[in-house]
């Protein structure tokens, strides 16, 4: 199986219209940005942060909800599972169902807002 990324060419092959170009941006984008600035605001707030902090907020409140402040860099590598995962998706369907490719690249940039954003609350939380 060869590895392509959908490429604006695959994309006017399939006739799908200007919307699913912008949005196949809009989620690269997105991704690119979000990672540097989630990447970028813990190490620049390492030396200030604790030996433990709260990620995991589906726990029960207590110690149970801290961990390692390392671990505030897995919401911004899901997010960035989740466009490579999105975009191999995509690469199968985009020529049949050009609908599901938006969907497709329209959830890996709500899950990119919300992976920055958390980790960006966390750190405005504790520091």
């Amino acid at each position: 199986m060869k590895l392509t990324l959908p490429t604006i060419r695959v994309i006017e092959e399939a006739n799908i219209s200007y919307q699913s170009i912008w949005i196949y941006k809009l989620a690269t984008g997105t991704n690119l940005i979000q990672s540097i600035v989630g990447t970028s605001a813990v190490l620049w707030y390492w030396s200030r942060l604790p030996t433990k902090v709260p990620l995991w907020f589906s726990k029960p409140w207590g110690e149970e909800r801290l961990t390692h402040p390392a671990l505030l860099l897995v919401p911004i590598l899901v997010s960035v599972l989740v466009y490579i995962g999105n975009i191999l998706v995509a690469n199968k369907f985009t020529l049949d169902h050009p609908l599901f490719t938006r969907v497709l690249f329209l959830a890996s940039t709500v899950v990119s807002l919300m992976s920055v954003y958390i980790v960006l609350r966390v750190l405005a939380l504790i520091v």
